[in-house]
């Protein structure tokens, strides 16, 4: 007879974890980046002017933090960028990382743990905040104002940060590193490809416009009709309006009426009145002179046609003889 025995194991399995403390004044990030809101980038072109804000430059991420024991003017912390000075201009501008645009701080720019011209973008005060408090939660709020600065390069994409790669910091003093100075492991990546589109135009126009010649009591009033043409590359960049601003020039021998709607040619004895007139929409309405009109693309294409009209017409005068008008003609899109 054999015997089976039968041996029982009893094995204890332990489990330990290890959760990371943070020291007074720390910080740690997750899910960092940046993400642009605003209009795509124009190149080839001034459909946007230098000095105009294109969108905005966004900052996300998840924090937790304590809070530092030290108070300082009722700050318990504060988080700033680490780096953003080596891409600074002055006041609150700095150079990106694409030729033509600058970023412009949103925040208060100043001396982050002793490094200079950092962007200063949370603070936790007393009384909301207590010291050696640990805090959690999500920064995602503008960064910087993305400002055009001259020609953006024609590409068919780009991605945006600033022009040297910057980290957070957390801290308790502006210029010194007393009670710790804590930086994110990684640097702030770029964001993700933002549309380029070729913002290239051009505007077609008679650039002399000859008329028959006024006789009293025969032929008194003439017109001449033309068309101003905007041709774009890209149909977005009508994707508005179009502007028309005809404004006289060399104004030699020419007064305008105080109403803007009249230009009068006096010399020699001889008076020609001069109106301008378009028919967008197939209406056609009187302009006045240095006004600017704004039109609808509202079929959004690529080309926009403006049909005008300039009539001249005798004065009370009864002389005779060659007669002149310069105008300048502007056309803006958007």
């Amino acid at each position: 007879m054999k015997l089976i025995k039968f041996v029982l194991f009893s094995l204890s399995l332990f489990f330990s974890y290890y959760t990371y403390a943070l020291n007074s004044g720390e910080c740690t990030y997750s899910n960092q980046k940046l993400t642009y809101s605003g209009v795509n980038l124009p190149s080839s072109n001034d459909v946007y002017k230098d000095g105009e804000v294109l969108g905005q430059l966004i900052l996300s991420t998840n924090y937790s933090c304590k809070t530092n024991s030290i108070t300082n003017n009722s700050v318990v912390l504060q988080v700033g960028t680490r780096g953003a000075g080596n891409s600074h201009i002055s006041a609150k501008r700095y150079n990106s990382n694409v030729a033509g645009i600058v970023l412009e701080a949103k925040f208060t720019v100043a001396q982050a743990a002793s490094f200079s011209n950092e962007v200063i973008f949370k603070q936790f005060k007393k009384p909301q905040y207590s010291n050696n408090q640990n805090v959690s939660g999500t920064f995602n709020q503008p960064l910087f104002d993305v400002i055009k600065s001259g020609e953006i390069s024609n590409a068919t994409s780009v991605t945006l940060n600033l022009q040297n790669p910057f980290r957070l910091v957390s801290f308790i003093y502006n210029t010194a590193t007393t009670g710790g100075v804590y930086f994110s492991p990684t640097n702030v990546p770029d964001t993700a490809p933002i549309p380029v589109y070729n913002a290239s135009c051009s505007v077609t126009h008679p650039t002399n416009v000859q008329v028959p010649a006024l006789v009293k009591g025969i032929r008194d009033e003439v017109s001449s009709y033309f068309n101003i043409v905007l041709n774009c590359v890209d149909k977005s960049v009508m994707q508005n309006n179009v502007q028309l601003t005809v404004t006289p020039v060399n104004m030699t021998n020419v007064t305008m009426t105080g109403d803007k709607t009249t230009l009068v040619f006096n010399d020699r004895n001889q008076m020609v009145l001069m109106n301008i007139f378009n028919s967008v929409n197939s209406t056609e309405a009187m302009m006045q002179f240095s006004t600017m009109y704004p039109f609808s693309n509202s079929s959004q294409g690529s080309s926009f046609t403006i049909p005008m009209r300039a009539k001249f017409q005798l004065g009370s005068s009864s002389g005779y003889g060659n007669f002149s008008f310069q105008t300048q003609v502007a056309v803006r899109y958007n």
